[in-house]
């Protein structure tokens, strides 16, 4: 076999197994990554569809309270009729039922009219957001019910608004949502109610950090990973959840592209070898060889071959710099592997990697779990940008509080995870009263950001074995020191 062949096979060779170290490595972050992105949009999806239902229903429930407060001052049924007539919040409602004593009326935009007690609502007297009907044979939609305000007792009886099914997919409509990530707006019992082409019900099994959604659309069951949000005060659920298809997708697209770019590449570098290799000596087989057997991710090109200034050390020069480009790749993949992406603490991957090593060493240390009191209230009120902006800031602040006795991690969301290595039980607390200290003083009333952070601690291996223990005793400490007021601390052995 001629040297031109030989060469640029090695070429090949070098290259494609370049390609499929990145490939393989690139394909398994990006799958990962692009699941990871959809579960967190999907729960983003159902708590702003949930959000929008809630802060609907709250104005709708203050309308017909005070539509119900009314009452107070109106000695007749026609008086209050009258104002029920007047009101501009009428417009809202599909109607509105009156029950003045023992009779009822229906209340609409053109008018009122006496009507015959319904079958679809207990005469009890109470506040009540239920999803039924006043008749049978009725439409279904959500009932808003308040007991009519009085003074001594005189007047008993209640007022209902309806809403029907439509203005509840409206409004869900309306909200701006990925339309790649299915909402489902449900009744508790599991039928769905939208969207409205869709005939079924949905199930949800509960997992540790999602759900599994089972959703029997047509008499045809397909299962789902995603999440479920109550929407509160009502007999309502938004589920959302994630489309495989959707990231097979994304995924089969990525490949592609990386296989053409591949196919591109290996093509330009095989001319480009074939070409130059007629006017090579000996020496372009030395560097053939070479190639063949270093190592990618740290070799180092010889002098004999770079310091040349012939085409030997031109090519020579290419492949040190190829193989550099490769080594700070594999770099980078790594550090991602083993950080978190937005605040750049370890992540949870690397925390577990630390705790077997202090395990398997038997050396004491506690664990510990934190997270930021009240912080969905930030997201709500400052948006998801600025509560990313808080984490990054508290990472930087746990950053400039680590030694040797003490590491940060990021364990998701709102938490964050200590390794504590000092001597006993004293110096434990003396480090995260220091982490807790520094927080609440950096975050003071001239900040706009006004928190605190509580944490729950447990101890190996006076209270913990393993890794599992220390995760389930940590967190039940943590549960402890925000039921205990927040902005504190709670060992396992305070439970």
């Amino acid at each position: 076999m001629s040297i031109k062949l030989k060469l640029t096979i090695s070429t090949i060779a070098v290259f494609l197994l370049m390609a499929i170290i990145i490939g393989v490595i690139f394909s398994s972050a990006m799958s990962s990554t692009l699941a990871s992105e959809a579960r967190y949009d999907a729960g983003q999806q159902s708590h702003k569809a949930a959000h929008a239902l809630e802060k609907s229903l709250a104005s709708d429930t203050q309308v017909i309270q005070t539509l119900a407060s009314g009452s107070i001052v109106k000695g007749s049924a026609d008086e209050y009729l009258s104002m029920l007539m007047s009101s501009a919040r009428l417009s809202k409602f599909e109607y509105i039922a009156l029950q003045w004593n023992d009779k009822w009326y229906m209340v609409t935009a053109e008018g009122y009219q006496a009507m015959n007690a319904p079958s679809g609502i207990s005469n009890e007297l109470r506040s009540l957001v239920f999803f039924g009907y006043l008749y049978e044979g009725e439409t279904p939609g959500l009932l808003i019910a308040e007991p009519l305000a009085s003074e001594g007792g005189a007047i008993s009886g209640k007022i209902v608004a309806k809403r029907s099914v439509e203005w509840l997919r409206k409004i869900v409509a309306l909200e701006d949502l990925q339309d790649d990530i299915p909402v489902l707006l449900a009744l508790q019992d599991g039928r769905i109610i939208y969207p409205a082409d869709i005939d079924g019900t949905v199930t949800v099994k509960p997992q540790e950090e999602s759900a599994t959604i089972v959703v029997n659309a047509n008499a045809k069951p397909s299962t789902y990973d995603g999440m479920t949000v109550p929407v509160m005060g009502t007999p309502l659920i938004v589920s959302t959840y994630v489309d495989m298809a959707v990231i097979d997708k994304k995924m089969r697209e990525y490949i592609q592209n990386f296989l053409v770019f591949t196919a591109f590449g290996l093509a330009f570098i095989s001319v480009v070898v074939y070409g130059v290799s007629s006017v090579l000596t000996r020496s372009i087989i030395d560097l053939a060889k070479y190639t063949e057997q270093a190592d990618l991710t740290g070799a180092r090109m010889p002098v004999k071959f770079t310091r040349r200034n012939d085409e030997v050390g031109i090519l020579a020069r290419s492949f040190a710099l190829m193989m550099n480009k490769v080594s700070g790749s594999l770099g980078k993949m790594r550090h991602m592997a083993y950080h978190d992406n937005l605040t750049g603490l370890k992540n949870r991957y690397s925390l577990e990697q630390d705790i077997e090593k202090l395990i398997s060493a038997k050396k004491p240390f506690a664990f510990a779990l934190i997270d930021i009191d009240d912080f969905k209230i930030i997201n709500d009120m400052m948006g998801h940008a600025e509560g990313d902006r808080l984490l990054i800031c508290i990472s930087r602040i746990f950053e400039s509080q680590e030694s040797d006795t003490l590491k940060a991690y990021r364990w998701g969301g709102d938490e964050f995870a200590f390794i504590l290595t000092g001597e006993g039980r004293q110096s434990y607390e003396q480090d995260i009263k220091k982490v807790l200290e520094e927080v609440s003083a950096r975050f003071n009333s001239e900040s706009k950001w006004r928190i605190s952070m509580s944490a729950g601690l447990c101890l190996y291996p006076d209270s913990a074995s393993d890794y599992a223990q220390l995760l389930a005793l940590a967190d039940q400490a943590l549960i402890l020191s925000k039921r205990s007021g927040k902005a504190r601390y709670r060992f396992d052995e305070d439970i």
